[in-house]
C-alpha cells in the first residue's frame, strides 16, 4: 500500500485511504478539500458540489469547522503573501507546494477561498442518515418517497403495540398445551421483542434447506416426549424415594456410628449435602411441572456416580434404582437441546410475523425512523429507476470523500457502492477509514462491508506517520502488533498491521518518568484488585505533582513548558458502566474527582427524577399532608423521621410549609415548571444542601436538567396534573437511547476522565490508564438467534446451535474486535501509557496476551519477559495482593477578594420585549404609591384575579352561611381555574354538571358547591352585553378566538407626553386619574387576549375579571366596577388591545376594514357580578377612534 501524498493522489476515480490512529485524518480530508476548493491537479469545485459524508453529527461539525479554518487561513495567506503567517505555512510541505502550483493564478485562487469560506454553511458535509434522507426527498419522484414522511427517533412505543398484536395474533389462537409453552420458554412479549429486536431491519441472511426444515418442525410432538419423560422420571422418584435413598442413608449412619467404617467417598458424599441440598432439591422438583431436571443431584444417585466415588476397599453399593437413574439421565442428555430448539422456533415465528407486521405498517404509516430511510434509499438504488436517481446524485456532487468507512454496515456501503463505484464513467470517490479501528459493530457496522469495498476501489493509501504521540509510545504500539507472517495480528488477513513512523518532537518525559508503564498483578490478574491499584498509583504520582516534581516538558504555544501531572491530564478508559463505576469508587476513597463520559443512562432512572416527582406533587396538591411530608421526605431535604414529626406538630412551622407550597403551585400556573423549580431550589435551600454531598455537582445537575425536560413539556399538555403524569411515565419507561434524557456532564474542571473506549475513538489525553484490558475474554454469547460469518466470508444464520465449528467463528469476531478495541485503546495515549497486567498469564483467552504470545495463547506466559522479547522500552512495579488507601491531597489556592465594579453609563432598551404588566409596574413604581394594594407583589400587574391567597375554607363558606359567587373563594389559582374553564366551554352547548364537579375538585370544595356554581355560570352566559346587547351564550366556536398572543410594535420613545395628552382628551376615564409615568414606550408589547368574538359582523374583545370587589351585589355596579378599572389601569390594557386587533384586523381585511363599522368594543366581564341582568358586572366601552387612530400614528 502507498504513502499517501495528498497532491498527486488522483481525485477522478475510486481510491481507498487508510489512516492507522493518530496520522492526520482530519487534516487530510481538510487538504483535499482544499484541493477540490483551488483545482490543484483537478477540476476546481464549489462547496456544494464536494460530498463529505461522516457519521456523527459531531464530526460533521468538527469538519465544516477545520476546513472553514483551513480555507479561511489560506485566503488570508493568499491575500498577503509576505506576512508573518506566510513563513508558517511554508513550513507545511502540502501548503508549500499548493502555493507553488497556484501563484501563477493568485487572485482567482483567492477569490474562490473566500467564495469557499463564506459559502461553507452550504457546504454538503452530512451524516450518512442526513445524506441519504437529503437524496430521497431531493429525488421523490425517482425515489417513490412520500414529502409527507414523520420521522421518529424513538419506535419504544410502535415496537412494544406491535410486538404485542403479534403475540396475540400467534399464540392466543393456539391450544392449551402450545400457550403453556409459548409461555415458559418466550415469557412475554417484551422478553421476545428484546431477543429479536436487532433483526427488524437491513438485510438478512437466507435460511438454509435444513434451517428451513428444522424451523418448519412440529414441536408440539417434541414437547410432548420431553414432557412425558419428565412426567416417568418424577413419578419414578415419587414412588420408589425410600427405596432409592434408603442404601445411602444406612451407609451414612453405619459410617457416623463406626469413624473406621469407610463406604462413601468423604470428599463426594457428604451427609449435611444429602439432607440438606439434594433431597429437598430432588423432593422440590418431582412436585413441579416444569422442564428442569436436576441431573447434578440425581447424579449422586446414580450407579455410575456411587461406582466412581466409593471409598477405596469398601464394597459399592447397588441398587436397581440406582441403575435406573444413570438411565434417566442418559435420556436427558438426549432431550437436554430440546428445549432450546423449542424456544428457537416459536421465537422465530414471532420474529418473522412482528418483521413483516413492521414493514406493512411503515408501508402504510408516515412514520420512519432512520433505518427505514437508510433501506428506502437503498431499494430505490436498487430498483427500476436506481440507474437514473444514482446518475443524478453523480450529476449533482463533482466528488465524494466518505469518513469512517470502517463503521459502515451492509446497506450503506451498497448504496455508496451503487452511487459512486457502478457507474459507467470513472468517479472521484475516496473512502477514508482504518480497519483496525472498526468497533461499532454493536451499532451495525460491519467490518467485511469495508473490506468488500476496499477489493472495489483502484488505489489504496496510506497515512504513515503518527503525530499524536510520543515515539516511545509508537514504537510500543508498532512491536505490539507486530507478528509472525502466518499470525495476522487482527486475527483476519485481510486486516493487517503496518508500522508507522513518529514525528519529530522535542516534547519529553522529565526525571524518571517512562512512556511505557506495567503494573504486574502477582496473584493473577483480579478486576478490583486493577481498580484500587489504579487508583492509588494515581494518587501517589498526583501527589507527588503536588509538591512540585515535573512531569513532561510540553509545547504550549510554540513554547516548551516544564509542567506538573494534574488530574484532567488523565483518561481511564473502560469497556462498560460497570468498569466505570468500580473505578469511579476507587478514585473517590482517594480524594479523587472523577467524571465518566460515556454515560448512556437516562436521568429520568436517576433518585433525583423520583425525588422530584413527589415535590411536584406536593406543590399541585400543598394541602395534603401526605404529599407534603413526602416531599419534605425525599432526600433533597435531607430531614429525618425526628425532623419530619417535629414539623407536623409544630402548627406555625408546618402552616408555613403548606403556604410555601401554595405559592409555588401559583407561581406554577402563572410562570412555568422551570421557573418555580428554580424559585423553590432557592427558597428551600436544595442547592445549597447538595452542595454538602460529595455527588453535589452530579445531583444538582441532574436537578436541572429535569426541570428543563419539564418545561420543554409543559407547552403541550393540557394542564399541571397532565405534567406530572407524564413525568411519572417517563420515569416508568426511561429511553438512554434519546438524547436529551441522557445524564448530562455535570463537570469537566481538572477532573480525572474516565471514558469507555468506543467513546474514546478518535480523541486523545496526555495520559491513558488501562486498568481492565487483562480481562479473560468472554467470547461470543449463546443466543438463540445469531448471525455469523463462515470460512468463505459468507452470511449465515445461527438458532441455538451447538455446532462446535460456528461457535469458533463467532468466537473468533469476538476476538478480533477485542483486538481492535484494544488497539484504540493504545493509540489514545500522548505522553504516557499506564497497563495493568498480570505478572504470569492463564490460559484464557485475551487480546493483550494473544499479542505478548506472538499469536499463540501460551499458559504461564510471563509478561515482563514478553515485554523484553517484542524490544518494548517499558518501566514495571510489582503489586501485592494487598492495596494502600492514600488521599490525595490538594494544595489549597489562595484566592484574593474581588469586588464587582459597578455600572455608571446607560443602556438604551430597544426592540425590547415588554406587557402591559411591565408597563403598570413602571406607573405604579413611579408614582410612589400602591393605592389599596389588594395585590400582594408585582410579580404580575395584569393579573385578572387577586394573586393573594386568602385562606376561605369549606367550613369557613358554611358558617358564613349562603353559597353564591361573592363567598366562592379568591386567589390566584382560582381566577386560573375560571379562567380555563370559560377558555375551554363551547358556549352554546350547556354546562354540565361533571364539568363544574371536576372545577369543584381542582379547587377541593365540596359537592355542595356544585349546584350553585353551575346556576352563576348559566347566568354569566345569559347576562346581555354591551350597547347592541349580546349574549355569551350565541357565540358559537367558529366566531370566537381564545387565547389570541399579540406582539404589538410601539415604535416612539419620546411618545408618552402625547399619549398622556390624548388619554386626557379622549378617554373619560382616564380624565379622573393620573398621568400614566412610563419609562419604555419603545418595542413590543406583548399580550394575551381571552376572547375576541364576531357577533353580527363586528369584532368585540372579550375579557374574563375574577377579581373580588366585596360581598354584595351593590359591590360590583357600575361605578365600582370603573373604580377597579382605573385603579389598576386597565383603560390602558383595553386601549392595547384594541389597538393589537385594530391593526391585525387591518392588515387581514386590508382596504375592506373600518374600524367604526367592524370593531363592536370591549367588554371586561367581572364575573362575581353578573347575574343575567343587562350589562352585570360589565365594563363596556369602545374607544374613540379618533383616539385608536392617534395611537397608531403616534408608535409608529
Amino acid at each position: 500500500m502507498k504513502t499517501l501524498d495528498p497532491i498527486s493522489i488522483p481525485l477522478n476515480r475510486a481510491s481507498l485511504i487508510e489512516a492507522s490512529a493518530g496520522t492526520g485524518k482530519t487534516y487530510t480530508m481538510a487538504n483535499l478539500y482544499l484541493r477540490l476548493v483551488l483545482g490543484v491537479e483537478c477540476e476546481p469545485l464549489m462547496v456544494e458540489q464536494i460530498l463529505v459524508v461522516t457519521f456523527t453529527k459531531a464530526a460533521t461539525q468538527e469538519l465544516r469547522d477545520r476546513i472553514r479554518a483551513k480555507l479561511r487561513n489560506v485566503a488570508k495567506w493568499f491575500a498577503d503573501p509576505d506576512s508573518d503567517d506566510a513563513r508558517k505555512n511554508l513550513a507545511d510541505p502540502f501548503l508549500a507546494r499548493i502555493y507553488q502550483q497556484i501563484q501563477p493564478n493568485l487572485a482567482e485562487a483567492l477569490l474562490r477561498l473566500q467564495i469557499a469560506e463564506r459559502e461553507m454553511d452550504l457546504a454538503s458535509i452530512y451524516t450518512i442518515d442526513s445524506f441519504c434522507q437529503k437524496m430521497l426527498f431531493q429525488y421523490a419522484f425517482d425515489s417513490g418517497v412520500r414529502f409527507d414522511i414523520n420521522l421518529q427517533t424513538d419506535e419504544r412505543e410502535l415496537l412494544q403495540r406491535l410486538s404485542e398484536e403479534t403475540w396475540r395474533e400467534l399464540f392466543y389462537p393456539a391450544s392449551l398445551e402450545e400457550t403453556a409453552l409459548v409461555a415458559r420458554l418466550l415469557q412475554s412479549p417484551e422478553n421476545a421483542l428484546n431477543k429479536v429486536k436487532g433483526y427488524l431491519s437491513g438485510i438478512l441472511p437466507p435460511l438454509t434447506e435444513s434451517q428451513q426444515r428444522e424451523l418448519n418442525e412440529d414441536y408440539a410432538q417434541q414437547a410432548g416426549r420431553f414432557e412425558q419423560f419428565l412426567a416417568t422420571a418424577r413419578a419414578y422418584w415419587q414412588t420408589n424415594e425410600g427405596d432409592i435413598i434408603a442404601p445411602i442413608q444406612t451407609a451414612f449412619e453405619q459410617q457416623n456410628a463406626d469413624k473406621k467404617i469407610k463406604i462413601l467417598n468423604g470428599v463426594s458424599y457428604k451427609e449435611e449435602s444429602f439432607k440438606n441440598k439434594w433431597l429437598p432439591t430432588i423432593r422440590a422438583w418431582a412436585t413441579n411441572r416444569d422442564w428442569s431436571f436436576p441431573s447434578k443431584e440425581l447424579s449422586y444417585f446414580s450407579q455410575s456416580m456411587l461406582n466412581a466415588k466409593a471409598s477405596k476397599g469398601a464394597e459399592i453399593l447397588r441398587s436397581s434404582h440406582f441403575v435406573q437413574w444413570d438411565e434417566f439421565i442418559q435420556q436427558f442428555e438426549t432431550f437436554s437441546d430440546i428445549s432450546n430448539q423449542i424456544e428457537t422456533k416459536l421465537l422465530y415465528r414471532f420474529f418473522q410475523h412482528l418483521r413483516q407486521k413492521l414493514t406493512d405498517y411503515k408501508h402504510t404509516h408516515l412514520e420512519k425512523n432512520f433505518s427505514d430511510m437508510l433501506t428506502y434509499f437503498y431499494e430505490a438504488l436498487q430498483g427500476e429507476k436506481g440507474d437514473v436517481l444514482a446518475g443524478k446524485i453523480r450529476q449533482q456532487f463533482g466528488f465524494a470523500m466518505i469518513d469512517e468507512s470502517q463503521d459502515t454496515d451492509n446497506i450503506q456501503y451498497q448504496i455508496f457502492k451503487r452511487i459512486f463505484l457502478d457507474g459507467d464513467k470513472p468517479y472521484g470517490f475516496i473512502m477514508i477509514g482504518d480497519p483496525k479501528q472498526s468497533i461499532y459493530k454493536f451499532r451495525g457496522a460491519d467490518i467485511f462491508a469495508y473490506l468488500d469495498a476496499a477489493k472495489q476501489v483502484d488505489a489504496k493509501f496510506t497515512l504513515a506517520k503518527n503525530w499524536r504521540s510520543l515515539p516511545a509510545i509508537v514504537e510500543t504500539v508498532n512491536k505490539l502488533f507486530t507478528l509472525p507472517d502466518n499470525k495476522p495480528a487482527f486475527l483476519y488477513p485481510d486486516i493487517t498491521f503496518s508500522a508507522v513512523d513518529f514525528k519529530q518532537s522535542n516534547e519529553k518525559l522529565l526525571g524518571n518518568q517512562q512512556e511505557t508503564n506495567l503494573y504486574l498483578l502477582a496473584k493473577g490478574y483480579n478486576t478490583t484488585q486493577a481498580a484500587e491499584h489504579c487508583a492509588e498509583q494515581i494518587v501517589l504520582q498526583l501527589n507527588a505533582a503536588q509538591k512540585g516534581e515535573k512531569w513532561v516538558l510540553s509545547e504550549q504555544n510554540e513554547t516548551l513548558v516544564e509542567r506538573e501531572l494534574t488530574p484532567k491530564d488523565i483518561a481511564i478508559l473502560v469497556r462498560s458502566h460497570d468498569e466505570a463505576a468500580e473505578i469511579k469508587r476507587s478514585l473517590a476513597a482517594r480524594n479523587l474527582q472523577s467524571v465518566y463520559l460515556s454515560e448512556r443512562n437516562s436521568v429520568y432512572q436517576s433518585q433525583d427524577a423520583a425525588d422530584l416527582a413527589v415535590i411536584l406533587n406536593a406543590c399541585l396538591h400543598p394541602f395534603s399532608s401526605r404529599a407534603l411530608l413526602a416531599a419534605l421526605g425525599t432526600s433533597l431535604w435531607g430531614l429525618t423521621a425526628a425532623d419530619l414529626f417535629q414539623i407536623k406538630n409544630n402548627e406555625t412551622e408546618w402552616d408555613s410549609y403548606v403556604e410555601h407550597f401554595a405559592h409555588y403551585f401559583q407561581v406554577w400556573q402563572l410562570q412555568g415548571v422551570l421557573p418555580m423549580l428554580h424559585k423553590l431550589f432557592i427558597q428551600q435551600q436544595i442547592i445549597a444542601r447538595l452542595n454538602s454531598h460529595d455527588d453535589a455537582d452530579r445531583r444538582i445537575t441532574n436537578i436541572l436538567h429535569l426541570a428543563e425536560l419539564l418545561q420543554e413539556k409543559m407547552d403541550s399538555v393540557e394542564n399541571e396534573s397532565s405534567l406530572l403524569r407524564w413525568f411519572h411515565e417517563q420515569i416508568a419507561n426511561p429511553n438512554g437511547d434519546s438524547d436529551e434524557q441522557v445524564l448530562r456532564l455535570e463537570s469537566e474542571a481538572d477532573l480525572i476522565k474516565i471514558i469507555t473506549i468506543h467513546k474514546s475513538k478518535g480523541l486523545e489525553y496526555p495520559v491513558v490508564w488501562l486498568p481492565f484490558i487483562a480481562k479473560n475474554a468472554q467470547g461470543a454469547r449463546a443466543a438463540s438467534m445469531a448471525i455469523y460469518r463462515d470460512e468463505e466470508n459468507q452470511v449465515r444464520w445461527s438458532f441455538n446451535s451447538g455446532d462446535e465449528q460456528i461457535k469458533q467463528y463467532q468466537d473468533q469476531a469476538e476476538h478480533a474486535e477485542d483486538l481492535r478495541l484494544l488497539y484504540v485503546a493504545l493509540t489514545r495515549a500522548k505522553y504516557q501509557l499506564h497497563l495493568v497486567l498480570p505478572e504470569v498469564w492463564g490460559d484464557k483467552w485475551n487480546a493483550m496476551h494473544y499479542l505478548l504470545a506472538q499469536g499463540d495463547i501460551q499458559k504461564a506466559l510471563n509478561t515482563r519477559d514478553a515485554f523484553e522479547r517484542k524490544g518494548i522500552a517499558y518501566q514495571a512495579v510489582s503489586l501485592a495482593e494487598t492495596f494502600a488507601t492514600s488521599r490525595f491531597e490538594p494544595t489549597s489556592t489562595e484566592m484574593n477578594d474581588v469586588e464587582a465594579k459597578t455600572f455608571q453609563g446607560k443602556i438604551r432598551e430597544r426592540g425590547s420585549v415588554t406587557s402591559f404588566t411591565a408597563l403598570q409596574a413602571q406607573h405604579e413604581r413611579l408614582q410612589h404609591v400602591l393605592r389599596n394594594q389588594p395585590l400582594v407583589g408585582w410579580q404580575d400587574m395584569a393579573l385578572d384575579y387577586d394573586s393573594h391567597v386568602i385562606a376561605t375554607t369549606s367550613i369557613e363558606l358554611e358558617q358564613q352561611g349562603e353559597r353564591n359567587p361573592f363567598q366562592f373563594p379568591h386567589s390566584t389559582n382560582v381566577g386560573n381555574v375560571l379562567h380555563r374553564f370559560f377558555e375551554r366551554q363551547d358556549f352554546q352547548q350547556p354546562i354540565t354538571h361533571d364539568s363544574i364537579q371536576a372545577l369543584c375538585e381542582q379547587l377541593n370544595l365540596d359537592e355542595n358547591w356544585i349546584e350553585p356554581v353551575l346556576q352563576w355560570f348559566e347566568r354569566i352566559l345569559v347576562t346581555p352585553i354591551g350597547d347592541k346587547p349580546f349574549r355569551l351564550s350565541q357565540i358559537s366556536q367558529a366566531t370566537r378566538l381564545t387565547e389570541w398572543q399579540f406582539y404589538l410594535r410601539l415604535g416612539n420613545r419620546k411618545a408618552l407626553p402625547q399619549l398622556n395628552a390624548l388619554l386626557k382628551q379622549h378617554s373619560r376615564l382616564a380624565k379622573q386619574l393620573p398621568d400614566l409615568q412610563l419609562l419604555q414606550v419603545e418595542g413590543f408589547v406583548r399580550g394575551f387576549v381571552d376572547c375576541i368574538v364576531q357577533v353580527e359582523n363586528q369584532f368585540y374583545v372579550i375579557d374574563y375579571k375574577s377579581n373580588f370587589l366585596g360581598y354584595l351585589p351593590q359591590d360590583y355596579a357600575r361605578e365600582k366596577i370603573e373604580k377597579t378599572m382605573g385603579q389598576y389601569r386597565y383603560d390602558l390594557q383595553y386601549l392595547l388591545y384594541t389597538l393589537a386587533v385594530h391593526r391585525y384586523l387591518r392588515s387581514r381585511l386590508g382596504q375592506n376594514y373600518d374600524y367604526q363599522r367592524d370593531f363592536g368594543g370591549i367588554a371586561y366581564l367581572f364575573l362575581r357580578g353578573m347575574d343575567g341582568s343587562h350589562n352585570s358586572g360589565v365594563y363596556f366601552d369602545k374607544p374613540s377612534g379618533v383616539l385608536i387612530d392617534a395611537m397608531d400614528e403616534l408608535f409608529g
